[in-house]
Order: C-alpha cells, then structure tokens, then sequence
C-alpha cells in the first residue's frame, strides 16, 4: 500500500520506474515473470513447487480444493516467485471463500469491464464488502498486490473479528495503519507470522507462494492451519520457515524472487473457460513501454488523490 505524499517526487519516480520495469520489491508494478519447471518438483502437482518449500502445502492445497489450477496449464505450475496482482489475489479469495458470484449489468469499476476474465469474481468481491477499490472508480486490477491488501481481503472474506491490541504485534504495523486490525487479526489466527520476527512488511508485493499460504491457512484449506478446534484442524501441516513441519512457528515471507518477480492479470495457460487465478499471473518480460507508463501515471493520480482505498 502507498502512503499519501505531500510532494509529486515519489509518483514521478514510480512513473518513470514504470518505463525500466527493474523489480524491486514495492515499486507499485507487475515485476516480468518467466515460469518455468524447477529441477526436483517433476512428480509434484505443480513442476515448479519444490516439496517441502514454502507455500508448498498450501498450493497443493488451493489445487485440491479447486481454488486455483496455477499459472499454467503445460507444464503445470504455479509460479510461486511470482508476484500476484489484486485480481489474481481477490479471484483466489473468492473462490476459497465458496462465494456465489455476481456479475451486475453494470460494472463497479471503470477498469474492470464486464469482459474481464476476473469481472464476477471482483464484482463479488465488492459487493461481498470485502474490497472497494483502489481509487474512486477503480479496482487497479493489474496492479501488484501488497502484503497490507491481502491481509484486509483475506480478513474479511474469513470473518475474522479485528482486533486492537494496544500493543502491535509488528513493528512497521502501528496502531495507526489502515491494515492494523487485518493483519492483527491473521496474526491471531495463525495465518501469518510476518516478513521477519518482528515485522509484517505492509508494502511489499505479494509473491504467489506467500498469497497461498494466506488463503489456505485462513480457509484451513487442507488442514493447513494449526489454530483451528481440533475437530476442525485435523493433522496441520502447515509450513514453517523452512516449509515442511505442521504448524509451530513459520515465516510466510521467506522466499527472494528469483526471476524479476511477476504476478498479474490475464489468462495465458488458463486452464478453464472462466478464468484461472491470472495464467502466469503476472506482467511478461516483453511488458510495453506504453502500458507501464499507464501504471505509473495511475499510481501517480491515486498518490495524488485521497488515501488509497482497498
């Protein structure tokens, strides 16, 4: 999430970012994403999901409930260095929350027409209240996905009571902060034990594998969240900082991109008529020049604007 600036210097220099499409790891734009088959994952339902890696339990998971089929259909994979974009990211919550979907006449938001492959599943999101734009009038779809936008998403469509506590749990996550009761509230239900030991890292761009971990765990997709009655839970098993183990302490932040990022819109290898949760999910390499500089001039208009809604 953006912070509102008092001065143009940040917008212009995430528009002129937008042109080099160098990755970094809150720049506000799909990073290029390059799926390919890891050397280890050929007998894993995802080819480029090592076992016992981060997010590992929590994709096979998503796949098993019908959530998600990944990014790509031949190979199968699931682009978990990726980063995800908001449509990609509110599609699997959707899903994993069995909401029934909605697709009004009229759309919600100017960005999202109702030709969209993720139309219904973001209109459903709106009128569910779990999400409510970026700006006045958009939705960004295509933008990254940060760590503070999925807390609030995933929060809300699990129904999980927010909560205060007069002291935060996270260093970079005050009292203050928009996402405050959200990331709180997954804290509390074991959804996410931070970036690092002591901070939750609000703005960082969500990468496909930690977007996993998220939603399986709020959902307890596949037993994967050890916070649940034990007539729920059943055998946890959850990821832990190294990826394997069930439940205990885990790190749901602790994997570096390794190929520039991705995460995004679009359907290239969708599987299924009404979409996937975003083919490779992401930006190509071959991204225009013209279209990152449609990005960076929206995030520009939304810093120049009011706060940043969700």
């Amino acid at each position: 999430m953006l912070p509102r600036m008092g001065t143009l210097a940040l917008p212009l220099a995430l528009a002129t970012h937008a042109l080099t499409a160098v990755a970094t790891p809150s720049d506000g734009v799909l990073d290029p994403c390059t799926p390919a088959p890891v050397t280890g994952a050929e007998n894993e339902v995802f080819k480029d999901v090592l076992p016992g890696s981060v997010g590992s339990a929590e994709a096979n998971a998503l796949f098993a409930e019908g959530v998600t089929k990944g990014c790509s259909a031949s190979p199968q994979l699931f682009c978990p260095t990726c980063e995800i974009s908001r449509a990609a990211l509110i599609t699997l919550v959707v899903r994993a929350a069995k909401l029934p979907l909605v697709s009004p006449t009229t759309p919600t938001f100017s960005d999202v027409p109702a030709s969209h492959p993720f139309y219904k599943e973001i209109e459903t999101a709106h009128d569910a209240g779990i999400a409510s734009g970026c700006v006045a009038g958009q939705f960004c779809p295509d933008a990254p996905a940060t760590r503070a936008q999925a807390a609030i998403f995933v929060a809300e469509a699990a129904g999980f009571p927010l909560t205060a506590p007069a002291t935060p749990s996270f260093t970079d996550v005050p009292a203050s902060h928009l996402a405050y009761p959200h990331v709180e509230a997954l804290k509390t239900h074991c959804v996410t034990t931070g970036c690092t030991a002591t901070e939750f890292c609000p703005g960082t761009e969500m990468l496909r594998a930690q977007a996993a971990v998220f939603v399986a765990k709020a959902f307890d997709l596949g037993n994967t969240n050890p916070c649940l009655p034990a007539a729920d839970a059943g055998a946890d098993a959850g990821g832990d900082a190294t990826g394997g183990g069930g439940g205990g302490s885990w790190n749901d932040a602790s994997i570096s991109p390794v190929d520039g990022g991705g995460g995004g819109s679009g359907k290239p290898g969708s599987t299924d008529g009404d979409g996937d949760d975003g083919g490779c999910g992401c930006a190509t390499p071959a991204r225009s020049s013209g279209a990152a500089l449609g990005l960076g001039l929206a995030v520009f208009a939304a810093l120049l604007g009011r706060r940043r809604r969700l």
